[in-house]
């Protein structure tokens, strides 16, 4: 928030602060789903991240992810993109909150299977879960 407050907006090689916080991590997952391409899909993660997180763990950790999702909607598996994500290590070599660790990982398996993986009685009472289902569907439809 400080950032957004500042009223500028920083870049990978101009950042506005040292921030290596996960609040770009946790809503990077749509960027992958944009791009069929996981190279473009992880230097758009980053520069979205870089925006409000200027430290390389803050970004490069966007970028991962964003590239991940990217390869398990091209038809990778989940090993696969695990260990081509690893080429860039220093993004999964940070601390981060539970919420944020809980965020990424269903962004990784909701790419996977979807969400009829889920119990029902974790989605029977999800706040604003039709606008929810409606821009998951919308963004599935608009990019893949």
């Amino acid at each position: 928030m400080p950032a957004l407050k500042s009223g500028r907006m920083g870049t990978i090689e101009s950042p506005i602060n040292d921030s290596k916080g996960c609040g770009g991590v946790m809503r990077i997952a749509p960027v992958g789903l944009a791009y069929n391409d996981a190279e473009k899909a992880f230097q758009i993660g980053c520069g979205c991240t870089a925006i409000t997180h200027g430290h390389p763990t803050g970004y490069l950790s966007s970028g991962t992810l964003a590239a991940l999702i990217s390869m398990i909607f091209s038809g990778e598996s989940l090993p696969d993109t695990i260990d081509e994500s690893i080429r860039v290590l220093n993004s999964v070599n940070h601390s981060g909150d539970s919420d944020s660790t809980g965020s990424i990982t269903g962004n990784i398996l909701g790419a996977l299977y979807g969400v009829d993986i889920l119990p029902e009685s974790w989605i029977i009472n999800l706040e604003l879960k039709e606008l929810i289902e409606e821009t998951a569907r919308y963004l599935f439809d608009q990019y893949r």
